[in-house]
């Protein structure tokens, strides 16, 4: 926003208030020296503060193209190229920045000025133009070196006699947007001079950039200049230090820079309709266009708190208008959206807080990051990662002479930040372009990101009254492809029940071995029969249809028959744990108001025990062989209760979701339709009767003609055991959780197991995200056996989606997707307002269809809570459970599982994904097992736990495994520390049990720890440096530079001193990847000689 914008978009009492505050800073000014020429431009220079960040940032990453600015113009006409070279030549002449380098002196980087000489401006003829792109990319991408002047370049493409293309390409360290303009004007009318055989007239420069960085240095102590900081200081207290975008790659953990382009258009009607907007509400196209731009990171973040970064030309004394030079300051632009706000509202607070920046512009953006120190990284730029720039073009279009110039636009291979909106305002339309980083974003996000904004933009402008939550942003096309993804198109129906389909597999089957626990079996014949007379024995105990059996029994054959008699008389079962506690047995037994507790000779005691009062009937095989083998099965009910299941919940009361046959039976066909279930499959029933999976593991079989084989005690878990029993029994599918299948995959190497499981067609893994590197492992160990990921909650029946591989996956992020919705149910990200979340956007997981169970047993508050109405269908009474799961759906079409929305780590301001942690530390070649949660540390402040289990003895050590993450994450995401255990505490359903976890504060090691003294005289004149240059009284050797208020230039200061006194050629790179005394004596790579 220029300075005219910043004006006209003030109310009558701003404009007053604005008039005054410029008069003060006129009086200030009186006071101010004025820029004055230096009396000698040959003694170097200080750098301008916003040069020095850029010569650091090429002293710590070495020399690259990032920070050139590439110039192409379009030059059609009978080109002069002598009066063309002899217009550059004056141009560098005339702005001595041009032809100055950077060098250090006395450990300081100065600015030095070189003698004037002729460019050089090569003309290379191209045989084919179609080459043009590809010399322009090349050229941009160039890197400068700056101790070399001049930081200008010069290239001519020659399409025909005819038909040019100027390259210029400048460093940012001289240059800015501002000075493009000043370079064509200027070279414009020295081309046009030269070739009339005369002498530009070109106005005498009043400084020299010099000039003014020199005078830079005197005026940062004008109090101006600190009551600005103060501003700064309390408008961006507490401000999240990175902006959690929704990334499709992991962040590298130090900052690359290869960026991508997606141009768009605001067309002239939309344009015409914000910029009407806006001067109707007294605000400009730039405000309307950031509060766009805020509500749109908002949506994609999950976030209100919004940073963003945004360039201002910072040409106040009018000495520099006519300078070409690196003057552009940022601001930091930072605003709160409210969803329930209406856009006009929020408009109106962007508009204040754009004009409290503009009035606190003088300040450079680096003082503001020295005073407020905020947590420095090497995998992203402080204080924001987003940058929004809205600009007046130059002429795409313009004489030089008698020729036809055209400006060309230029695509660079490198962005600064994570995502740059950039906007053009100078004609009927707007173009824009999004730069994004490759490294974090594809191609296909920042196109579908421009179209969220262009959606929003029509959506704003249409009705700007409307409150922000209830702004759309998806276009037709992309809702349709989400609600494609949901699986409501995938809709069969449910028509045969449990039992009717087990009939059909007697009567096909009758001999074959339907299930078997250890050395005892049943045919099909004969587990209908023990179902049929178990049915009469329930019958005649008063059991009664619609009422609910408990299951108090070992896991086995009975068991399977019990499910299949409480299924014939029309009841629901309910499992217990007869080796859980018994006060919690007790206590679920009384909420879930069964009618009768069926329980095995072994357990009937202790049955009878927590029964209080309800009837308990002991199952006796001798008793059940005098009753009746004929049954007649009830119709098929799908809405009836088929089990009632506990699972935890958030009070500490287990909930009882309860789960109908429709659901039941469309999970159990969901499986055999994906795995391609028969008859000679065999199922292995490893899972505690308590765990949702155990009902399709005992079930599932009896529907195809299979065998399920129950496996209980160490058999189920022990991972030796397991894998003999699965080979010896010829098990072809096996379920467990990846906490466990990592434990298998270890026994399988060490066992040899591998070639005694050559029935095992498929291995499922279920409820934890499956990391890539294990499954890559599954593969490794048993290439010929499929993998299937899968993903349910109990509410809705078990599983809802299934991804089946057959070959190592190949994914960007740590844990692989969850797949597809199975037939008959259906899936939506939905944010807070339960909107269908952008592809590629994070929201919490909502499940609809058949799967979708009645709710939880005599719970109406928490089924209300849980259970919503489904926007989505026509049918009125459709709903949708609301899992508590973060998840996106990726460009393919595949579902990603982010994790509970409980479970979402925020350390320090920084949203961590706990999952990215604990894929690094697998990568260890002595992981074996991990998580990583977030914890108190020895402070009281949170925060990342990491807890190992170790396949070597002895473990290695806490701090070499967190070191081991130091030089591969982000340092904000590196565990504070490292706890490293023989075992990860489960719980019974296999997944791991964080209550049992030992607080971060217990740890040995950690990032935030109490002082630990030098251990060497090497390490002791270290921090003795370290006090030195950051003023402080006493250094550990575990602590960070930078926490105790380092930065950039103190990063300098310290490198030179270590150098000078230690005669240790630290580089500043080594010094921002190992910030600490500790692991610097580590990395450094000369031993000092003390």
């Amino acid at each position: 926003m220029d300075r005219t914008g910043y004006v006209e978009a003030m109310s009558p009492g701003e404009k007053r208030r604005e008039l005054e505050r410029a008069l003060l800073n006129r009086k200030a000014a009186a006071r101010r020296p004025m820029i004055a020429r230096r009396a000698d431009d040959a003694v170097p220079a200080p750098l301008a503060l916003a040069q020095r960040r850029l010569w650091l940032h090429e002293t710590i990453e070495g020399a690259g193209a990032l920070y050139n600015m590439p110039c192409a113009l379009r030059l059609r006409g009978a080109l002069e190229v002598e009066a063309l070279r002899r217009a550059l030549d004056l141009l560098i002449e005339r702005h001595h920045v041009l032809r100055s380098s950077v060098e250090q002196r006395e450990g300081k980087p100065v600015l030095v000025c070189r003698p004037a000489a002729s460019i050089a401006l090569p003309v290379i003829r191209l045989a084919d133009p179609a080459d043009a792109p590809r010399l322009m990319r090349e050229e941009a991408d160039q890197a400068f070196d700056l101790a070399s002047a001049p930081l200008l370049r010069a290239r001519l493409l020659q399409l025909a006699d005819d038909d040019h293309i100027l390259l210029l390409t400048l460093h940012h360290i001289v240059s800015d947007g501002w000075s493009l303009g000043v370079l064509t004007t200027e070279v414009s009318a020295a081309y046009e001079a030269y070739c009339r055989g005369a002498h530009p007239q070109l106005a005498a420069l009043p400084i020299q950039y010099a000039d003014y960085s020199e005078w830079q240095q005197h005026w940062l102590d004008d109090s101006r200049i600190a009551r600005q900081l103060d501003f700064w200081e309390a408008q961006l207290r507490d401000a999240p230090p990175l902006l959690p975008l929704p990334l499709e790659r992991v962040r590298p953990p130090r900052q690359r820079y290869e960026g991508g382009v997606h141009r768009f258009m605001l067309d002239a009607p939309l344009a015409a309709r914000v910029r009407e907007l806006a001067r109707r509400h007294g605000a400009t196209p730039y405000m309307l266009l950031l509060a766009a731009f805020n509500v749109l990171l908002s949506r994609h973040c999950g976030v209100d708190d919004i940073v963003v970064g945004s360039p201002v030309a910072n040409r106040n004394p009018r000495e520099t208008e006519p300078l070409i030079g690196f003057f552009v300051n940022t601001l930091v632009m930072r605003n709160r959206v409210a969803g329930e706000m209406r856009f006009l509202d929020f408009l109106q607070q962007v508009k204040q807080s754009t004009l409290a920046a503009f009035a606190n512009q003088d300040v450079p953006f680096d003082l503001v990051v020295e005073r407020l120190r905020p947590g420095r990284s090497t995998s992203h730029s402080p204080l924001f990662q987003v940058e929004f720039v809205l600009q007046q073009p130059l002429p795409r279009r313009f004489r030089l002479g008698e020729l036809e110039a055209q400006a060309l636009a230029g695509e660079s291979s490198f962005t600064k930040f994570d995502l740059t909106l950039s906007l053009e305002d100078g004609g009927q339309d707007m173009p824009g372009l999004l730069e994004f980083n490759r490294h974090l974003f594809t191609d296909d996000f920042s196109a579908r990101m421009a179209g969220h904004l262009l959606t929003l933009l029509r959506e704003i402008v249409e009705d700007p009254a409307r409150a922000i939550d209830r702004l759309g942003m998806l276009s037709p096309q992309e809702t349709e492809r989400l609600l494609g993804w949901s699986g409501r198109e995938r809709a069969a129906p449910v028509e045969a029940g449990m039992l009717a389909r087990f009939a059909a597999s007697v009567a096909r089957h009758p001999h074959a071995l339907a299930v078997r626990h250890r050395d005892e079996a049943l045919s099909y014949q004969e587990l209908a029969q023990r179902a049929n007379q178990l049915a009469h024995a329930l019958g005649a105990a008063g059991v009664r249809q619609g009422e609910r059996v408990a299951l108090y029994l070992e896991r086995g054959i009975d068991y399977v028959a019990a499910m299949l008699a409480v299924f014939k008389l029309g009841a629901a079962f309910v499992p217990f744990n007869p080796e859980q506690s018994a006060s919690r047995n007790a206590g679920m037994l009384a909420r879930a108001r069964v009618a009768l507790v069926l329980a095995d000779a072994r357990h009937a005691p202790a049955a009878a025990a927590v029964a209080g009062g309800t009837p308990v009937f002991t199952l006796c095989r001798e008793t059940l062989a005098g009753l009746s083998g004929d049954w007649q099965d009830p119709a098929f009910d799908g809405e009836a209760p088929a089990y009632l299941l506990y699972t935890s919940g958030s009070t500490g009361e287990p909930k009882a979701a309860v789960v109908a046959h429709r659901g039941m039976i469309n999970h159990l066909q969901a499986k055999i339709d994906d795995l391609a279930l028969c008859e000679t499959d065999v199922v292995a029933q490893i899972a505690v009767q308590t765990f949702d999976v155990s009902v399709w593991q005992c079930l599932v079989a009896l529907l195809t003609g299979g065998r399920t084989e129950v496996m209980t005690g160490t058999d189920a878990w022990d991972p030796v055991p397991l894998l003999a029993g699965l080979g010896a029994r010829e098990v072809t599918v096996v379920e467990t959780v990846p906490s466990h299948l990592e434990i298998l995959l270890d026994a399988a190497q060490r066992h040899a197991a591998a070639s005694r499981l050559g029935a095992l067609r498929w291995m499922i893994s279920n409820g934890e995200p499956l990391a890539g590197a294990l499954a890559r492992r599954w593969f490794a160990v048993f290439p010929g056996t499929c993998l299937m990921n899968a993903y349910g909650p109990t509410e809705c029946s078990d599983d809802v989606t299934h991804l089946c591989l057959d070959g190592p996956p190949e994914w960007p992020m740590p844990y692989l997707p969850i797949g597809r919705p199975i037939v008959n149910a259906e899936l939506y990200v939905l944010d807070a307002q339960m909107r269908l979340a952008p592809i590629g956007v994070v929201g919490e997981i909502h499940i609809g269809g058949c799967c979708v169970g009645p709710g939880y047993f005599m719970d109406p508050a928490r089924t209300e809570a849980a259970f919503v109405a489904s926007p989505f269908s026509t049918q009125r009474d459709a709903r949708l459970y609301r899992s508590g799961d973060l998840g996106r759906f990726r460009e393919d079409g595949s579902l990603e599982l982010l994790g509970r929305a409980d479970f979402q780590l925020k350390i320090r301001g920084c949203r961590i994904e706990a999952g990215e942690v604990e894929a690094v530390l697998c990568q260890h070649p002595a992981v074996e097992q991990c998580l990583v949660t977030g914890s108190p540390d020895w402070s009281g402040a949170l925060g990342v736990a990491a807890y190992v289990v170790s396949r070597q003895r002895p473990a290695p050590g806490a701090e070499a495994l967190r070191q081991f993450c130091v030089e591969r994450l982000p340092d904000f995401m590196v565990p504070s520390g490292v706890c490293v255990l023989d075992e990860l505490p489960l719980l019974a359903n296999g997944k791991v049990d964080r209550a049992s976890l030992p607080p971060l504060s217990s740890f040995e090691l950690g990032a935030a720890q109490p002082y630990v003294a030098p251990r060497d005289a090497r390490e002791h004149r270290l921090s003795q440096l370290w006090q030195t240059v950051l003023g402080v009284a006493k250094v550990g050797i575990d602590d960070n530079f930078f926490q105790l208020g380092g930065h950039s230039l103190m990063a300098v200061d310290l490198v030179n001193q270590c150098r000078e006194v230690l005669g240790d050629q630290l580089s500043l790179n080594q010094l921002f990847a190992s910030p600490t005394i500790r692991s610097l004596a580590q990395a450094s790579s000369v031993e000092a000689s003390v």
